[in-house]
């Protein structure tokens, strides 16, 4: 038995392992293309830092110059879950990055980000920070990118987050078309670090100790002849019915929302698919510049 008890324990252990554990990020700029000078990315880091702490939601900016190949949102999302980014329990954020290779940017968004900064509200961010860009204002940008994610949240909080239903300025519901808009990618084949793999491994390794276990332990039993008729395990005269009769306890009724779309072809609210690390995530669309 105590062998059993060792066997079981050491399955555990080996599966907590495999569960992936990040630590905290506190550099919220990270600008690997080189695009901001010294004292910029200095000051934009205090004023992510400033609007993350307020807010207990990471606001990050990430440059980079190539992608390694990957679909940039996957990019985005795997930068996001495997350095540690993300606050509280779920992990609320949001992250902005720019690729100088391809001269494009979008989002990614995680916990409360994806309801504070909806479908709606990321056009209306790549929207603002449009022409500072093209301009090569990269600084310029981000800081308004940051001041609106602090906007935002501020306004998700009050129950009624900027949405078609609940536009920001003039960016009124049917402005944007959602047509440059692409989620249907596999980030879970972009990363080596897989978790997910690493977890389904460690479980069908759990299964096959455990089917070695049980059968270790059935083979320990004495046997059992099996018999397919019923009344072979029942004494005669024992089985003795009285009274019987049929009760109504319920119905089931199901109904389904048929959902309308607005005049552009979007219905509001946050599009949501899954990274490489098993984490729910919001963004897509972007802009080229």
């Amino acid at each position: 038995m105590k062998k059993v008890v060792c066997i079981l324990i050491s399955l555990v252990l080996l599966t907590l392992i495999c569960i992936p554990c990040f630590a905290q990020n506190d550099d919220l700029v990270v600008d690997d293309a080189n695009i901001l000078s010294d004292s910029e990315e200095q000051v934009l880091e205090a004023k992510l830092k400033e609007i993350s702490d307020r807010q207990e939601l990471d606001v990050v900016v990430l440059t980079v110059y190539g992608l390694d190949g990957k679909d940039i949102n996957a990019y985005a999302d795997d930068f996001f879950d495997y350095n540690g980014y993300g606050r509280g329990d779920g992990h609320d954020g949001c992250l902005f990055i720019v690729d100088m290779d391809t001269r494009y940017y979008t989002m990614s968004t995680t916990g409360y980000g994806i309801t504070a900064i909806t479908d709606y509200g990321l056009e209306v961010i790549y929207e603002e920070v449009l022409n500072e860009f093209k301009d090569g204002y990269y600084y310029d940008g981000f800081g308004r990118y940051g001041e609106l994610v602090d906007e935002f949240v501020t306004q998700a909080k009050t129950g009624a987050p900027y949405d078609e239903n609940n536009p920001y300025g003039q960016y009124y519901s049917g402005y944007f078309d959602y047509s440059d808009w692409d989620d249907d990618y596999e980030s879970s084949e972009t990363t080596e670090r897989n978790p997910v793999m690493g977890v389904l491994i460690s479980l069908v390794v759990a299964v096959i100790v455990s089917l070695i276990v049980v059968g270790m332990v059935k083979s320990s039993y004495k046997p059992v002849k099996f018999n397919s008729n019923a009344g072979y395990y029942l004494d005669n005269g024992s089985l003795h019915i009285t009274n019987s009769y049929e009760n109504f306890l319920y119905k089931n009724v199901s109904r389904v929302k048929i959902e309308t779309e607005s005049s552009s072809g979007h219905s509001g609210g946050s599009s949501t698919h899954t990274s490489s690390s098993g984490m729910s995530h919001g963004g897509g669309g972007g802009r080229s510049f």
